[in-house]
């Protein structure tokens, strides 16, 4: 690989929590200063689909909130009303396979 050239400008990779239009923005300036950088110097960079897949991703799994607020108040109001009754079985089943899966590896 022959890199005539270094890429200056705004990385959007420095902040990866970057979001909504500031985020878009970086990216937006970046790559069209390295397209004209690649213009300039003959340099050409082809991303495949499976990486253009990996970082809508992982761009959709920054801007999505770590706690699902809707579910979290559903459990509390049927706890809260006596409605919320969790089957024993099925979490010790659950907490059983999380452990079966550790031990051999799929966990």
């Amino acid at each position: 690989m022959d890199v005539k050239g270094i890429i200056s400008g705004v990385n959007p990779y420095l902040n990866p929590k970057a979001t909504g239009a500031e985020g878009r923005d970086a990216t937006d300036q970046a790559a069209k200063t390295g397209a004209q950088q690649a213009a300039a110097t003959g340099d050409v960079v082809t991303i495949s689909d499976a990486a253009k897949l990996q970082a809508l991703a992982t761009r959709e799994a920054t801007r999505s909130p770590d706690v699902r607020r809707d579910k979290v108040d559903e459990v509390k109001q049927k706890i809260q009303s006596g409605q919320y009754k969790p089957d024993s079985r099925k979490i010790a089943e659950g907490i059983v396979k999380s452990d079966l899966g550790m031990v051999v590896g799929k966990g």
